[in-house]
């Protein structure tokens, strides 16, 4: 077995730009090092380093629910096998970069002034989760076949225009955070310590219907599968109490018109991992996503909004609002929450 106290020499603290990069790196030193045991981590610290590592402490690091601490890296690098002063100033000056650019972020961020609900102050990593297109639908898209010389992988993405407009508004309000896409069949274990950012409806995206059984919210989304694509609804409460809302559509032509969709906008604690944030937005149709979405985004309404919320959710960490998309003349209408006659229903928990 070889001596886990070499020189990592291909691991390059300097290329790290994120806390999730530097995260990464953490965990590939321990890989170099033949995986110690954190037991075996806080036996070498104690010998290597005047600062320990308990091993619960440094379970909460690799897991991604606490960040690390200067000396934290330090002592680690070292338990790792990690020797040369060269080295351990290039994991001082990793550390110190994230730091500073975390700092730096929300010094600057709109946060910092009083809003931007798609600011992340932890500037931790972002995933943003849709659905792939059903095959019926991709097969029908232009440019959708990878062997077609002017084939465009976008294209295999459901609710292309929402996530477009949020990976967008995600990555210019939060420069430090790495801001990852993911399509449902490509999520890893370490995206659910992430904060989540799931888009488009329950019918094609798995992650969102799991999510929502777990958050147990009084907002049910009813699937549009089955014989008719235009059946499905929202639903608030239950028996005497139970509402259904659903889209507006009209015969035009041979074809439904959508006149007004439903949309649900969620933020709170993601039931995979408390420290972190899930926001869902969903429709029960793609205009009702990418409505959801501009309410934070759109230049015009987002103060408005971001008011509201302030207003109606001061202290609440998981809040959801179900609330009417109007569509005209094929154009969606970025919502806005000031109007009570677009918010069919507002819920909220400390």
């Amino acid at each position: 077995m070889s001596d886990p106290r070499t020189t990592q020499d291909s691991i390059d603290p300097s290329t790290v730009r994120t806390a999730s990069q530097l995260l990464a790196m953490l965990k590939q030193l321990r890989a170099q090092a033949g995986n110690p045991t954190l037991h075996e981590l806080e036996r070498r610290a104690a010998k290597s380093s005047p600062v320990g590592l308990p091993d619960s402490t440094t379970s909460e690091v690799l897991r991604g629910k606490r960040s690390p601490t200067l000396p934290f890296v330090l002592a680690f690098a070292r338990a790792c096998g990690v020797v040369s002063q060269n080295q351990l100033d290039a994991w001082e000056a990793a550390w110190k970069y994230v730091n500073n650019r975390q700092r730096s972020a929300e010094e600057s961020s709109p946060r910092h002034t009083g809003g931007g609900t798609w600011y992340f102050p932890d500037q931790w990593r972002v995933v943003i989760v849709c659905a792939r297109l059903p095959k019926d639908l991709h097969a029908k898209m232009p440019y959708a076949d990878p062997e077609d010389p002017d084939y465009i992988r976008s294209y295999t993405y459901a609710d292309l225009d929402a996530l477009l407009e949020v990976y967008g508004h995600i990555c210019r309000v939060n420069p430090a955070s790495e801001v990852i896409i993911r399509t449902t069949d490509l999520v890893e274990e370490d995206d659910y310590s992430a904060h989540l950012v799931l888009l488009g409806g329950v019918d094609w995206n798995p992650v969102l219907r799991d999510s929502l059984h777990r958050l147990s919210l009084p907002i049910r989304q009813r699937s549009r599968s089955g014989e008719s694509a235009h059946e499905g609804f929202f639903e608030v409460g239950q028996g005497e109490h139970r509402k259904e809302f659903a889209a507006v559509l009209d015969g035009q032509g041979g074809k439904r018109i959508l006149r007004e969709d439903v949309a649900h906008f969620f933020r709170g604690r993601s039931p995979y991992d408390p420290s972190r944030t899930l926001t869902i937005c969903n429709g029960m149709f793609g205009r009702g996503t990418y409505g959801a979405v501009r309410t934070l985004t759109d230049p015009k309404k987002r103060n408005r909004n971001e008011d509201y919320l302030r207003r109606r959710f001061p202290r609440q960490r998981s809040f959801s609002i179900l609330f009417r998309v109007l569509i005209v003349d094929k154009q969606t209408i970025t919502p806005d929450w000031s109007i009570p006659e677009n918010i069919f229903h507002a819920w909220s928990e400390d």
